[in-house]
């Protein structure tokens, strides 16, 4: 427990020096669960913190963690509980989550370990999101100064780097292969519809949808963002049952949506989402839209094609 005779006692910047030591070469994990004086933490931390201590916070994304405080606290390292890194190669909410906080570290200028790593594929699937330190029994369990043996800890995690870059390379050719399956569905929506009279616009959506097994949802938009048509889904969909996740219908507002203004207002012709979850299905997709002159009517359309993903892709594709 900190309280304020531990702040005051130098007990620890003695014992550190005792050992040889400088106070840079220690890092203090403080355990916010187990805190209940928050002013006494501030100061505790500030202290050592002037001293030259490393500060992580530990067990980031177990039940008692609290987010706020990251800003409370500006430690240097950020440790992912083991609850948030198990299997995270196979859960996609889990991959969005460290990534959100690996994008939220960089910006504050901290470091992320993920804590708890078992397995290759966590190893992998950790780093690739951007975690820059690792720690658990993948490499080693817990043991005396003495008996640790060096080059036989490190091998490990230098065949996690040369997975690392395989990986790495593997997912540019997966995400420039997605980036081609796109531009190809958003052509061949685009000839379909170009085809089509204003009332078969419908006819053509599903046209393109049924014979595509990549596309979750095709829909239209007018130039104003308004949708023109319904939202047509693949046959073997499953929405989850929620009154949050329903497909949006005709006449639906989509002028708020980046994939829409992102074309509206910048000139682009094609604009390509990250992954998210969709507000239509519950999972996770990306959308590409495709800015459309339809010269039959001599107006301007929007086509929005979202793309399936299964739930296990990693989110940094």
């Amino acid at each position: 427990m900190i309280d304020r005779g531990v702040l005051g006692s130098g007990w620890l910047l003695e014992r550190v020096k005792a050992s040889g030591l400088e106070p840079s070469d220690v890092v203090i994990e403080v355990n916010e669960s187990r805190v209940h004086d928050l002013e006494s933490l501030r100061d505790f931390v500030d202290t050592y913190r002037r001293h030259g201590f490393l500060i992580a916070l530990d067990d980031l994304g177990a039940g008692d963690s609290n987010l706020p405080r990251i800003a409370q606290l500006r430690p240097h390292i950020i440790k992912l509980d083991r609850h948030l890194v198990a299997h995270v190669d196979r859960d996609f909410f889990k991959q969005e989550t460290i990534k959100s906080l690996v994008n939220l570290s960089r910006s504050i200028g901290c470091m992320v370990l993920a804590e708890g790593v078992e397995t290759h594929a966590e190893v992998d699937t950790c780093a690739s999101l951007g975690a820059e330190l690792l720690q658990g029994f993948f490499f080693a369990r817990a043991r005396k100064a003495e008996q640790l043996d060096l080059p036989s800890l490190l091998e490990p995690l230098a065949q996690a780097t040369r997975r690392q870059r395989t990986h790495a390379t593997d997912s540019l050719k997966a995400r420039r292969q997605q980036s081609l399956d796109l531009q190809r569905l958003a052509q061949q929506g685009c000839a379909g519809l170009q085809k089509a009279k204003r009332q078969d616009f419908d006819a053509a959506l599903w046209e393109l949808v049924a014979n595509n097994t990549g596309i979750e949802a095709a829909y239209l938009l007018d130039d104003q963002g308004i949708q023109v048509s319904e939202t047509h889904m693949a046959s073997d969909v499953t929405v989850l049952p929620s009154r949050l996740f329903e497909p949006a219908r005709r006449g639906s507002d989509h002028s708020f949506k980046e994939y829409f203004f992102s074309l509206i207002d910048t000139g682009l012709s094609r604009f390509t989402t990250n992954s998210y979850i969709s507000l239509a299905t519950g999972n996770p997709c990306r959308t590409v839209a495709v800015l459309l002159r339809h010269m039959q009517t001599a107006s301007n359309y929007v086509l929005c094609i979202d793309f399936r993903m299964p739930a296990s892709f990693s989110s940094h594709f």
